[in-house]
């Protein structure tokens, strides 16, 4: 099973204690892969603003930094957390026999 971790956008504070575009959070994904099989899950990261000293600039970014702050957040059990979801997810499945996903109920 392979799994893509990814960066779908990041939310700035326009200034901050003087600093201009401060990431306030990051919304991230992870998408497993096994064969014909693909699944996903998804969450926020709350930033720590108040250590400025740490700050870059939004425009130096790079996403393996990114990448790198949430997983230094979750820690490897949270990541562990995220991919083994994922991987029930994707046995399940494997092991449906007919599974569709219909608008929601109350979506109409």
């Amino acid at each position: 099973m392979e799994f893509i971790w990814d960066i779908k956008a990041l939310n700035i504070l326009p200034t901050y204690k003087g600093y201009k575009d401060v990431v306030y959070s990051i919304l991230w994904v992870v998408t497993g892969k096994d064969g014909e099989h693909s699944a996903s899950t998804e969450g926020a990261l709350l930033t720590d603003i108040e250590n400025i000293d740490l700050f870059v600039d939004y425009k130096s970014l790079t996403k393996d930094q990114v990448l790198y702050w949430v997983l230094k957040s979750l820690g490897a059990e949270g990541k562990a957390n995220a991919e083994e979801q994922i991987t029930k997810l994707i046995e399940a499945q494997k092991t449906a026999i007919n599974v569709i996903t219909p608008p929601l109920p109350w979506a109409e």
